[in-house]
């Protein structure tokens, strides 16, 4: 199966130049459901206070209505921001569908499958004119059209039908909260993502080299993974014919390394300007330009197909991958810690993203029908779900199926893995606070922008990081304004 990778998927889902025409056609604020089907309990009681954008939404969700039959509709699912379109992916969706259609007489979903590549213009078109698809999976790159009140609030969902959600990743529920708009929740999770080390046994091992097997190995630091690439580059003459590394982390991540940030834990300011994070991305330039232990841009594009060449050493990679790297035969590899910084210490945040999906209402038309749809794929029914999580291959949200999730699709393929570090990455993944903006959008176009010259090495981390902090700043003082 062929996918694209978490950082082409997040990149593209930027749905840049929306603006106002966006906002004018966003859907009022929504109330609660007027049909509350049956209750789903998963685990212990949670009490739970969201205030939502309707008096009456919060009304509903405490008279908690009686179930009733959903009126005929016919919903559009969107399929188009990362996994779920290829053509097995498809048919399997649309069982799902068939499912529900024969519980909701009256009710048809149609899948509407847009190349990845289109997915963010085509939204955006639809969004434009009034006709937003019914039902989404995104990710949470899409904040700012939810602070803009593209999306319908959740919340009100789950409190009409008393629905638990401690069984819930905390902090996938909090990737699709916007806290600046009374915590209005506008996606359900389904599944979670985080990024992991992942290295080329087979080099590994004939350069003697050992990797380390726990989060908690405090030798394992980003000195330890240089010296480590530099004794597995090997070169011909002027030409590198095995690479230690290929450039690590991903843009987005690298401020972490050293124990800075693109933005302040309050969300009040950027702090990428910071010493901790200038070192960073110098380390990162070095890789390339100065160990040139990682490929340049042009030799990546020599690379074919990466580390599943068989030619590199180590790269950081997502959770979304691991069914690509279950295929490879012509090598060993296992999983291993992503590095930290001894001046940050081996508890603390690493250089590793948090990206959850999830179900997303889209369009204040067919509110109740595209409620029951998702509740019917997430909540209704744990085969439901699981196929759901089958199908998507991510791990599930809902941490009780995690252990299934593993054993079912991952463990019995390759049993002599390291898969500890999988089942522990969660912990030591940190949310993306730049995506939470209003303005996400410019932030992201203007960060890749400036960052180019750090990756064909015509300037230095010194000169750009600090400018592009400024510019930044800019941009997210006038989200902030806009929030309020």
């Amino acid at each position: 199966m062929t996918r694209i990778t978490r950082r082409e998927m997040l990149r593209l889902s930027v749905l840049s130049g929306l603006g106002a025409a966006l906002a004018a056609c966003a859907p009022a604020p929504t109330a609660a459901p007027t049909q509350a089907p049956a209750s789903a309990a998963t685990a212990a009681p949670q009490a739970t206070e969201a205030a939502t954008a309707a008096p009456q939404a919060t009304e509903a969700a405490t008279a908690a209505p009686a179930a009733a039959a959903l009126k005929p509709a016919d919903l559009q699912y969107y399929i188009g921001f990362g996994a779920g379109g290829n053509p097995d992916q498809v048919e399997a969706v649309k069982k799902i569908f068939a499912r529900f259609s024969e519980a909701n007489k009256g009710v048809t979903v149609e899948p509407l499958v847009v190349a990845w590549a289109d997915a963010p213009q085509k939204f955006q078109a639809m969004a434009a004119a009034g006709t937003p698809p019914d039902v989404i999976t995104m990710g949470m790159s899409q904040w700012d059209f939810a602070a803009k009140g593209s999306f319908v609030d959740i919340q009100p969902f789950l409190d009409a039908n008393k629905i638990d959600t401690s069984d819930w990743d905390p902090i996938a529920m909090e990737c699709y909260t916007v806290k600046p708009k009374n915590n209005l929740l506008y996606g359900l999770p389904f599944g979670i993502n985080a990024e992991i080390g992942i290295y080329n046994k087979t080099i590994w091992d004939a350069a003697g080299l050992k990797a380390a097997t726990d989060w908690k190995d405090a030798t394992w630091t980003w000195d330890a993974l240089l010296a480590n690439a530099q004794k597995t580059t090997k070169s011909s003459g002027s030409n590198v014919t095995q690479f230690g590394m290929l450039r690590t982390p991903g843009d987005w991540d690298i401020p972490w390394m050293f124990g800075g940030s693109w933005v302040s834990e309050d969300g009040q300011h950027i702090t990428v300007g910071a010493p901790e994070s200038i070192k960073a991305f110098t380390f990162v330039q070095d890789e390339v330009f100065k160990q040139h232990v990682a490929p340049t841009a042009a030799e990546s594009q020599a690379l074919t197909n990466g580390f599943l060449s068989g030619q590199v050493g180590y790269l950081d990679d997502g959770t979304w991958s691991i069914n690509t790297y279950l295929e490879i035969q012509d090598f060993e590899w296992d999983f291993c810690p992503v590095p930290f910084a001894q001046e940050v210490g081996v508890d603390k945040g690493r250089a590793t993203p948090y990206y959850p999906d999830s179900l997303v209402i889209s369009s204040k038309n067919n509110v109740d029908q595209s409620w029951a749809l998702v509740k019917f794929m997430l909540l209704d029914s744990d085969d439901n779900y699981k196929e759901f999580m089958q199908l998507m291959s991510e791990v599930p949200a809902r941490k009780s199926f995690r252990s299934w999730y593993y054993d079912q699709f991952w463990k019995g393929k390759a049993p002599n893995k390291n898969w500890s570090i999988v089942e522990n990455c969660w912990g030591y993944a940190q949310i993306q606070r730049l995506f939470l903006s209003i303005n996400w959008s410019e932030l992201n176009n203007t960060q890749a922008a400036d960052l180019g010259a750090l990756w064909t090495n015509d300037s230095t981390p010194d000169k750009v990081i600090p400018a592009l902090a400024t510019k930044l700043e800019d941009i997210w003082q006038r989200g902030l304004a806009q929030l309020k």
